[in-house]
């Protein structure tokens, strides 16, 4: 931990960030050693200590690299991770005169560079700070090739006017457009909105005009059928009208089988044989009086007239 970095951090450059830039500055100083440098978590552990997410931290490192107070240190230090795990390694600008912009060191100057090789020799030479890593008096055995190791200033890809563009998702709503959209395509607005939302979040990109992606969006659902949502409107909202017989509770049918039947039928059940005679398709003199006792009581009999209806029974079948 370095206390003059952190002293920085808050005291000399805390009016100029947001409150993620600063928790993230604050960070970085407590991991810095004496000199401000020697900086390299991953951006998971910064996204865990900070408690945001890990765009948030690689938009702030771009944003506090833009503004000169971090740039890149020397990438050597961390050359012992691996290299699908390296992180960057920062320094912190404290001296702001001197380091002002991203700091490179050990890059190649024939990577991606139109200047002559000329030219560079000649501002190596006018440079006393540049350290060739040439001696005149050695045969390295290597001609015309440079091995310089000084630092270069490189300046730094600035996405400010990028992100200001954007707008957050959580802060975004339909604007009128939007609206007449959905009406036109009879979708949901409140049920696509939410969704589109959701869609916006899990994939982690935030679309560059909102408004338009989301008319996308409605427009890809209506032809998928997606976002025919079913509305409350006037006409779906119940009127009072019957409904129809399928959905009424039915009331109970009685048979010659069920329990209040038998119940009924137990005070004379001794008077019917309970025998299936042949020719009689397996039905006893009993069932059939309890059929019609049950027959009379869903025409609307009362239990007399269905009791008297069993016993006439007796009368009908052939004994």
């Amino acid at each position: 931990m370095s206390l003059k970095a952190t002293q920085w951090a808050l005291y000399d450059v805390a009016d100029r960030l947001d409150a993620n830039e600063l928790r993230l500055l604050m960070i970085m100083a407590d991991i810095a050693d004496v000199e401000g440098r020697r900086i390299f978590p991953s951006v998971a552990n910064l996204a865990d200590w900070c408690h945001c997410s890990v765009r948030t931290i690689r938009n702030k490192l771009a944003s506090l690299e833009s503004k000169g107070l971090i740039s890149r240190d020397d990438q050597t230090l961390a050359a012992s991770i691996p290299a699908n795990h390296r992180p960057i390694v920062w320094r912190l600008n404290m001296d702001q005169e001197e380091d002002t912009t991203a700091y490179a060191k050990n890059a190649h100057l024939n990577n991606e560079d139109d200047t002559p090789a000329a030219d560079v020799q000649t501002g190596v030479q006018n440079n006393p700070d540049v350290q060739t890593g040439v001696q005149l008096d050695r045969q390295t055995g290597v001609q015309a090739v440079c091995t310089q190791t000084h630092n270069i200033r490189i300046k730094p890809i600035t996405r400010e006017s990028t992100r200001e563009q954007k707008t957050d998702i959580d802060q975004w709503a339909p604007s009128l457009m939007d609206a007449a959209l959905a009406d036109r395509l009879g979708a949901d607005l409140e049920a696509e909105e939410e969704k589109f939302r959701d869609h916006v979040k899990a994939g982690g990109h935030q679309p560059a005009d909102t408004d338009a992606a989301f008319r996308n969006w409605l427009r890809r659902g209506d032809q998928l059928g997606y976002n025919k949502s079913v509305k409350t409107t006037p006409s779906s909202v119940p009127t009072g009208r019957a409904q129809p017989d399928r959905y009424q509770p039915r009331e109970h049918v009685h048979t010659g089988s069920c329990a209040h039947t038998k119940a009924a039928m137990a005070p004379i059940a001794h008077l019917f044989d309970h025998t299936v005679p042949e020719g009689q398709w397996g039905i006893s003199e009993y069932n059939w009086a309890a059929q019609a006792y049950a027959d009379t009581i869903n025409q609307g009999g009362s239990p007399d007239q269905a009791v008297a209806a069993a016993k006439a029974i007796r009368e009908e079948i052939p004994q």
